[in-house]
């Protein structure tokens, strides 16, 4: 039986479930713990915003505030 929600009839069930337990390959609890935002995500439904690649100059900044390894450089 379908969720008893008000998009019930309007969305694709059948094929949202064929989707995330097949092709998403997720446990039936994964697949039913998500939201519908979640699952639009994971579908490539919805469009994220991609932030702009980061300058040379900005790199060099998170390089000096954020440096890898231990102070000795290791």
């Amino acid at each position: 039986m379908m969720p008893g929600n008000s998009h019930a009839n309007t969305l694709p069930w059948r094929a949202m479930i064929a989707f995330g337990l097949g092709r998403l390959r997720l446990a039936p609890k994964e697949f039913w713990a998500l939201s519908y935002p979640e699952f639009l995500a994971l579908t490539g439904s919805i469009s994220v915003a991609k932030a702009a690649p980061l300058s040379r100059v900005d790199l060099e900044k998170l390089l000096q505030t954020y440096p890898d390894g231990d102070p000795d450089g290791r």
